[in-house]
């Protein structure tokens, strides 16, 4: 069997030679991991933190002190307390609480249309 003569020759592209070309910048760089978007686990455990402990327990009375009528239905799957209580374990009191917070924003506005919203 013999060899393409093509794939014999030891010459570089065409578009090698080019600086400004896409094809010869994009040839250079070399593969990265992909990047994670969702932020670092908190430091201490979410059962350590006296913080997290009073946030999460305000969380728990809101849930059973006032009344289900009272309360707006959430357009999102987990409700806006399940998301503060799953947001405070997992990240801590700043971040948890951060993220409560913006999700509560979130709900709030009139513009989104809702859905699945996990921590």
């Amino acid at each position: 069997m013999s060899q393409d003569p093509a794939s014999s020759r030891a010459e570089p592209p065409p578009w090698e030679d080019i600086p400004c070309s896409a094809r010869a910048l994009s040839s250079r760089r070399s593969p990265q991991a992909p990047v994670s978007t969702r932020p670092a686990a908190a430091l201490l455990p979410w059962w350590l933190n006296p913080l997290c402990l009073f946030a999460m327990a305000c969380v728990l009375m809101y849930r059973r002190a006032v009344p289900h009528a009272w309360k707006r239905r959430c357009i999102y799957t987990p409700t806006c307390s399940m998301y503060g209580l799953q947001a405070l374990r997992m990240y801590g009191f700043w971040r948890g609480a951060w993220r409560t917070w913006a999700r509560i924003q979130r709900c709030n506005d009139t513009l989104f249309q809702g859905g699945v919203d996990a921590p």
